[in-house]
């Protein structure tokens, strides 16, 4: 259970990870849902419309995706929802590249498995690698996440 935690944790951070943080962009949890829609509805409903969204190019790009009763409007709920659903795949994609970078299938990674299948991490792996054993296992990577709000990946 916890590994599936980790892969899921993990996952959102790699998803993320990419992303330039901008003020515009939407909310990275979906416990900020609420507070980042406040901020664009400027009518007070409690949904945002699409005139609403514009001005904020990830959210008006993916306004029809988001928007799953198709009533014109995102609430917090169709938003969460979608995080959610955004979360669970780059948790999934997560858990195929870790799996595929660990070809000795010991649930760790080595340096070498890092450098070949997860590269981003070598930058850290000293630093990761708590115990100094020379592998990454899930508990040091939980351990070593940067702290929510920071724009650099592991």
């Amino acid at each position: 259970m916890r590994t599936v935690y980790l892969f899921t944790l993990l996952g959102l951070l790699a998803a993320t990870a990419s992303a330039a943080e901008t003020p515009a962009q939407p909310a990275r949890s979906r416990h900020d849902a609420g507070k980042y829609l406040a901020t664009l509805d400027a009518d007070k409903n409690g949904s945002i419309s699409r005139d609403e969204a514009k001005g904020h190019a990830r959210l008006e790009k993916d306004f029809d995706a988001l928007d799953a009763n198709r009533d014109g409007q995102v609430s917090q709920d169709e938003f969460r929802a979608h995080l959610k659903a955004k979360h669970e795949q780059g948790a999934e994609r997560f858990k195929q590249r870790w799996d595929q970078a660990d070809t000795d299938h010991n649930g760790q990674l080595s340096r070498a498995e890092a450098e070949k299948g997860m590269s981003y991490l070598v930058k850290r792996f000293d630093q990761l690698d708590a115990n100094k054993d020379g592998q990454l296992s899930a508990d040091e990577l939980r351990g070593g996440r940067k702290p929510r709000g920071e724009t650099k990946p592991l």
